[in-house]
C-alpha cells in the first residue's frame, strides 16, 4: 500500500498558521508513520523544517491573501482590499495555477491554514480537503471590508470554497464561524517547551538570576525604529525580534538563540510582552508564562482570544499609546514578579 500524502498549504500571515499547525501534523505522522507531508508556503524553509521535521518536498509559494500590515499592530486597509480586489479578478486564473501546483503533488488530503484557494481547487479536484485555524479570511474580510463596494461577492467566494471543506476545525480560542455549517471546535493547540532558563542566560552571559522578557509582535512584519522606549527593569533582560536594534544592554536579539526552540524560549521566560495572536498566545497560556498584551483594537479575534487568555492563565493588557510610551514598567514587574499561572492543557 503507498504511502498517504498530506499536502498542507499554509498562510504566510506571520508565523502564527504554521505554528499552530505543526504540532497537529507531528501528531498525525506519529500515528501514521508512512505519512508523507509536503508544504506549500513562503515562509523561510529553514523555519519550516525545524517546526515541521518530518516534511518532505516544500514548495515556496503562497496561495492566500492574508492582510497587509503596515506595521506588526496595524493593518494597512487599503493595501488590504486591493490585494483581494486583485485576487478575486484573477480567480480562475489563480485557482487553475493552484490546481496544476496542488493536484500535480497527488495528494490524498488538503489540509489548509486558512486559504481558501486551496480549498477551492481540492474540491475542484475532487480531492478531500480540511481547513484548519482560529480564524478564517471571511470572517476578518467581513470586519474590515465588509461594507465596501464588491465586497459581498468576494465574500460569497470565500463562503463557498470554506464551505466545501470535510471539516474546519476551530481550535481554542477562536471567532465563532457562524457562517459555516462544517465546524468543529477543539481545545487549544501548542507547541508546549521546557524550561532552559539556565542555558539561555548562560549563553547570553547574563547572571544565573536573571529574568528574562520576551518581546514578540509577528515575525513578518517591520518592525520599529528605535526599541529606546522599551523600560529597563531591575534584573531583567529583553529577547528581542532578531530584525530589531539592540540599544542597551539589557536587551539581546533572540536571534542568538536560534538553536532553542521558540516554545522553550517562551517556557524560560518570565513575562512575554505581545499582541493578541493564536500562536504566542496559546504558546505562553500552555507553559504558563505571564502575559503582557497591547491591544490593537480592531482585531477580530482580539476580545475573545484576550478573554480567553485571562480566563486560563495569567494578563495585563496595555494600550498601543501606553506600549509605545514604553509606560508599563510597573505591569511588567507585577507579571514578571508574581507566580506563573498553572500551564494550560493543549
Amino acid at each position: 500500500m503507498s504511502s498517504p500524502h498530506l499536502v498542507v498549504a499554509l498562510s504566510s500571515h506571520g508565523y502564527g498558521h504554521a505554528a499552530m499547525t505543526a504540532p497537529v501534523v507531528a501528531a498525525l505522522a506519529a500515528r501514521i508513520p508512512t505519512l508523507d507531508v509536503s508544504l506549500v508556503s513562503t515562509l523561510p524553509e529553514a523555519w519550516l523544517r525545524q517546526r515541521f521535521p518530518s516534511v518532505g518536498a516544500v514548495v515556496g509559494e503562497d496561495l492566500d491573501v492574508g492582510l497587509a500590515m503596515a506595521s506588526p499592530l496595524d493593518v494597512d486597509r487599503e493595501a488590504s482590499y486591493s490585494a483581494y480586489r486583485r485576487f478575486h479578478e484573477e480567480w480562475d486564473r489563480r485557482l487553475a495555477a493552484a490546481s496544476s501546483r496542488i493536484i500535480g503533488l497527488a495528494p490524498d488530503l488538503v489540509l489548509s491554514n486558512v486559504g481558501y484557494l486551496p480549498l477551492a481547487v481540492a474540491a475542484h479536484a475532487g480531492v478531500p480537503s480540511v481547513a484548519l485555524s482560529s480564524l478564517n479570511w471571511l470572517s476578518v474580510f467581513r470586519a474590515y471590508f465588509g461594507d465596501r463596494a464588491g465586497a459581498a461577492a468576494i465574500m460569497e467566494r470565500m463562503r463557498q470554497a470554506y464551505a466545501a471543506a470535510e471539516l474546519f476545525i476551530r481550535c481554542t480560542p477562536a471567532l465563532p464561524m457562524e457562517e459555516l455549517a462544517n465546524t468543529v471546535a477543539i481545545g487549544p493547540i501548542a507547541e508546549r517547551g521546557m524550561d532552559r532558563h539556565a542555558e539561555i542566560v548562560a549563553r547570553l552571559g547574563l547572571a544565573s538570576d536573571t529574568r528574562l522578557l520576551l518581546l514578540s509582535l509577528g515575525g513578518r512584519y517591520p518592525s520599529p525604529a528605535s526599541v529606546k522606549a522599551l523600560p529597563a527593569i531591575e534584573n531583567a533582560h529583553w529577547l528581542l525580534p532578531p530584525d530589531w536594534p539592540v540599544v542597551r544592554a539589557d536587551m539581546s536579539r533572540s536571534g542568538a538563540l536560534d538553536d532553542f526552540r521558540f516554545a522553550d524560549i517562551v517556557r524560560s521566560s518570565a513575562a512575554l510582552v505581545t499582541k493578541p495572536g493564536y500562536g504566542l498566545v496559546t504558546e505562553a497560556a500552555c507553559a504558563g508564562t505571564p502575559v503582557l498584551c497591547v491591544r490593537r483594537g480592531d482585531w477580530p479575534e482580539e476580545p475573545g482570544m484576550v478573554q480567553w487568555l485571562h480566563d486560563s492563565g495569567r494578563c495585563i493588557e496595555i494600550t498601543r499609546d501606553r506600549f509605545d510610551r514604553g509606560d508599563f514598567a510597573c505591569d511588567l514587574r507585577e507579571l514578571a514578579g508574581g507566580p506563573r499561572p498553572a500551564a494550560v492543557a493543549p
